[in-house]
């Protein structure tokens, strides 16, 4: 598992970054890969880094408390490409992401017992697919296969 961080920022200009005006965004720049949601209301504009600090955790015994040091890791971006967001950080939260080791979901029936169905759409990164996973689980368990092709996602890569 991974320990993420995501910030909420009070943008310098709220009307730039309102729903229906700002979009959710993904962001690749030479300080990582950064990804956001227009502001909520109070909330504020929600910012997060993908692989934070690259910090492999416990999840029964991590660092749930943002610390300076995770908030710079939002700066240098958000300084550099948007800089009317850049006002100061609201709040902020941890989250934990689990991954497989190449970073792709697992959607397969176990080899050894047909009946039963497995997932791992992996946690952030899974929730964004969320319908389609659903879909080719339920094909899974109710037809024994799916139209889709889940050769990338088969449990056997792993073998």
């Amino acid at each position: 598992m991974t320990r993420q961080v995501l910030g909420w920022f009070a943008p310098r200009e709220p009307q730039q970054f309102a729903p229906g005006r700002f979009p959710v965004f993904l962001l690749e720049s030479r300080h990582g890969v950064h990804y956001g949601f227009p502001a909520d209301g109070a909330a504020g504009v929600k910012i997060a880094k993908h692989h934070h600090r690259d910090e492999t955790v416990d999840p029964e015994h991590y660092q749930r408390i943002v610390t300076p040091a995770d908030g710079a890791a939002f700066r240098s971006a958000i300084e550099q490409h948007l800089p009317g967001a850049n006002g100061p950080m609201l709040s902020s939260m941890t989250c934990l992401y689990t991954l497989t080791p190449d970073e792709h979901f697992i959607l397969d029936r176990l080899p050894e017992h047909p009946q039963i169905v497995i997932a791992s759409p992996c946690s952030g990164h899974g929730f964004k697919f969320a319908p389609v996973v659903g879909a080719i689980l339920a094909d899974l368990a109710t037809e024994g296969t799916t139209s889709r092709d889940i050769s990338r996602f088969r449990l056997s890569r792993f073998a």
